[in-house]
Parts: structure tokens; sequence; C-alpha cells
């Protein structure tokens, strides 16, 4: 059975299933666009990095950085040290490194997905090489769930921390600071 008030739905339904433009049917005819997606992790670690930039900005020795990048602004560095001759040595990306006085003091990776009691273990693998890499022993792996910070366990030297951020709190400001609150005690 057809209906007619479902015709753009499927419409749209059918252009993102074949890749294709997204057409907008009006009175005066259509448009064609091409279809938008956005990456939500990508979002939600650009997010949290502002975040923790913006809140830690008061104290002059702590800088929050991009692992994902290079440069100034970046903290990514090549995973292995040295690395054998002939092998291609891949990035090592963590999605946030807070340096205290210039040096790395915790590094977070971002998750967008609910937060388990404990991080999955390979998201606990992924950050302890990160610490290891950039010679730090707190750790976090953050996620867009619960609103609370907590230490998972240590491993070895490493300290693991299960970082959680509710993105439905209202006012998402108290949240955020909360948030900063958490990962300013850890520093």
């Amino acid at each position: 059975m057809h209906h007619e008030h479902y015709a753009d739905a499927l419409m749209v339904a059918h252009l993102i299933v074949f890749d294709l433009g997204l057409s907008i049917r009006s009175g005066g005819g259509g448009a064609i666009l091409p279809s938008i997606l956005i990456n939500m992790a990508e979002v939600f670690e650009g997010y949290m990095r502002r975040v923790l930039a913006d809140g830690l900005s008061n104290d002059g020795r702590i800088e929050v950085k991009d692992g994902n990048k290079g440069g100034d602004s970046g903290a990514k560095v090549l995973l292995f040290d040295p690395v054998q001759e002939g092998l291609k040595n891949p990035d090592a990306t963590p999605d946030i490194i807070i340096e205290v006085d210039g040096k790395p003091s915790l590094v977070i990776d971002a998750k967008y997905k609910a937060a388990p009691n404990v991080p999955d273990r390979s998201d606990v693998n992924q950050v302890i090489v990160y610490g290891e890499r950039y010679g730090t022993a707190r750790v976090m792996v953050l996620h867009a769930g619960r609103p609370s910070t907590e230490l998972c366990g240590s491993i070895g030297g490493f300290q693991v921390y299960n970082g959680m951020t509710n993105l439905n709190a209202t006012p998402i400001e108290d949240e955020e600071a909360a948030f900063v609150a958490a990962v300013r005690a850890l520093l």
C-alpha cells in the first residue's frame, strides 16, 4: 500500500542506500543536493578537545593538542622509535593529548559510543600503547555516555580511566565544566 506522504521519505532512503544526491520536491519544482554525511565520531572528538582547551585555558602551563595532526597544534608521532629499516611506521594518533609544562600528562582517545562499566579491551590496549609512546602513565578512554570519570584500574605503571560525558545533560555547560574539573584533577 502506497501513501503519498511517504514519497519524500522513501526518496531520501533510496538516495542514501544508493549513495546518490538528495532531491527535495516543492510546488515550484525540485532541487537536487548532494547527500551530507557527518562523521559523529570526529565531531565528538573535536567537541571534547575544544571543551578541554577552553576549560583549561586559564592555566598557561596546560596545552590541549590533537594527536591526529602534526605541527604546532598537533601531537601526532610515529608509533615505532626506531623502526626496522624497510618497514612502514604507522602514526600514533590519540584524539587528545594534554601537556603540562610541555610534557604529555594525559592521553585521551574518544569513542562515540555508550560508556560500558569497563572500556572494551581493544580500546584499553589502544590507550596503553599511546600512553607508552607519549611517555605518560595516565590514559583515558572517553565515551559519550554516563556523566562521570572514574579510574578503572592500573596495568603495570598505567592508570586507565573511563571518561564519560553525558551529551544529553541539561544544561550541557554544567556537564562540560564537570568533565573539565575531573580532567584537571588528573593533571
